[in-house]
Formats: C-alpha cells, sequence, structure tokens
C-alpha cells in the first residue's frame, strides 16, 4: 500500500543517478488513501502535484524466440486494457529484490516436458502455483491446463534465468539507486545495468531489469498473467511494434508507456 519516493533523476556520464532519501514522505496507494489519511497519494505525484518522484521496477523478460513475456491489464488500473511487460509495478524496497520480486509474483507458466507431462515453471519460491489463481477472465483455459498438471502429478520445477545485455537500445544504460538515511548519509549504492524510462509526464522513474529464459527444449508452453486481465502471451519484437502503429489508426493506446517508449526507441530494425 505505500511506495518509495525519489528525487528528481539527475543523469551524469551516461549514468542515471537516483536519490532516495528515508527521511521523504511515501507514497499511498489511491485506493487506500483513507487509511493513511496524512499522506500524498500515487496519483498526487502523478499529476506533478508534489516534487517528489515514483519508482517502478519490474523485469523484461525475454525467450529464446527474442519474444517477450506480455500481459493484459484490466479496467481498474492506470492505463486500463493495456498490454504491459511481465513484470512491474511500484517499488517498495531495494530496486534489484523489487524487480525480482515483481517477476516471482506476476509470470505464471506451465510447460510440456514429453509427449504426456505438464509442469509448472516458477522463477522463483514464491511464484503463484496456478491451482490458487482466481482469473474470471482467463478461467477457461485456466481450467483446461489444469486438468493437464492434474494428470501429471501436479509437479513444478524451478526454472533458471539469466541477464543479457542490449548495448544497441537507447533505453539501455546504467542507473544507480543512492539510498540515504535520516541525517542525509549515503548508506547504500545499487548499480544496476537495464532499461531507463524518464517519464517527465508522470514524475515516475521506470526501471526493467533485462533478464532471459530458454524454453527450446519443451514442445508448448502457456504463460498467464498474476494480475489484471489475467491473458498473458510471448509477442515479438515485431507484434508490438504493429500495436504501437495501430495506436494512431485507432486514435488509443494498446501499449503502456514503458512498452511504447522501448519499441519506439529500437535500434535494431531487423527484429521490425
Amino acid at each position: 500500500m505505500l511506495f518509495i519516493t525519489t528525487r528528481e533523476p539527475k543523469f551524469s556520464d551516461h549514468v542515471t543517478i537516483i536519490d532516495i532519501h528515508l527521511d521523504d514522505e511515501a507514497a499511498v496507494l489511491d485506493t487506500v488513501a483513507e487509511k493513511f489519511p496524512f499522506q500524498q497519494t500515487v496519483n498526487d505525484l502523478r499529476s506533478a502535484e508534489k516534487q517528489l518522484w515514483l519508482l517502478s521496477g519490474g523485469v523484461l523478460l525475454r525467450n529464446h524466440d527474442d519474444q517477450l513475456a506480455i500481459g493484459l491489464r484490466d479496467c481498474n488500473g492506470a492505463d486500463p486494457l493495456t498490454f504491459t511487460n511481465i513484470a512491474a509495478g511500484r517499488c517498495d524496497r531495494k530496486l534489484y529484490d523489487h524487480s525480482l520480486e515483481e517477476l516471482t509474483s506476476e509470470l505464471v507458466l506451465c510447460v510440456k516436458k514429453d509427449q504426456e507431462t505438464w509442469i509448472q515453471l516458477t522463477p522463483g519460491p514464491d511464484s503463484p502455483k496456478i491451482h490458487e489463481l482466481h482469473l474470471p477472465m482467463v478461467k477457461h483455459a485456466l481450467d483446461n491446463l489444469r486438468q493437464r498438471l492434474e494428470k501429471s502429478g501436479n509437479k513444478s520445477e524451478t526454472i533458471p534465468y539469466e541477464s543479457y545485455q542490449d548495448d544497441t537500445h537507447a533505453l539501455f544504460h546504467q542507473l544507480n539507486v543512492r539510498w540515504f538515511d535520516k541525517v542525509n548519509r549515503m548508506i547504500c549504492t545499487e548499480s544496476l545495468a537495464g532499461y531507463v524510462l524518464i517519464d517527465n509526464e508522470h514524475h515516475s522513474t521506470e526501471f526493467r531489469l533485462p533478464l532471459k529464459i530458454d524454453l527450446s527444449m519443451y514442445s508448448e508452453h502457456v504463460i498467464f498473467f498474476a494480475e489484471g486481465s489475467g491473458y498473458a502471451e510471448w509477442m515479438s519484437f515485431a507484434q508490438i511494434h504493429d500495436l504501437y502503429l495501430a495506436e494512431r489508426q485507432a486514435k488509443r493506446r494498446f501499449l503502456t508507456p514503458f512498452l511504447r517508449s522501448f519499441i519506439a526507441e529500437i535500434r535494431y530494425p531487423a527484429f521490425l
């Protein structure tokens, strides 16, 4: 319900610098603002009525075919019914830990291991179990997959992931997060390489940790989004780019701000 606020980001020697002061006021989720009557809300910061900034962290997850894990938001949050990367969210702890936690809490991945066996692959021990998901919009697809998993003994395995470099992309560079205590002493610095978007309109810094997983050994794989609508799929760069172009024709948004900026700034046209 409460999220980290930062000072305005700075850019020096090709590095983005964000300062977090533990004496600054946190931001509260608007839907529970009545529980914290003297706290600024997320929308206060997004509307630029306050001087502090928001920080969003997550993962940009690729598979072996260079497709991205994409989920569909529901109608209730910011940017309703748009496609977003799995996973991301407002930061409430150290940025690296938060980014990984977003992935483990949002990605639901199941694969066909052999001709008859289906298992769930999890990026971490706290990943949601498919049998515990209640997502009405994808209920039929979930039920079908649950039946396959039950026949296979409801087994799960941890899937390894690795980081990657993307030196060709305009948004990819180093982010330094500096933490200061209540007497203005720097107590910690996080140096992370990833995609960084400075959203001046909404007073928000968006960070995505680049991770990759290999699913080439499985004949089939299915993903769900444990938040929002529950719907998810692996999308190629070309598909995301087509959605970006379609926004002009349809005069509506199909992509979240980060995903739109990511595809607009891409520098390797071979994928498009």
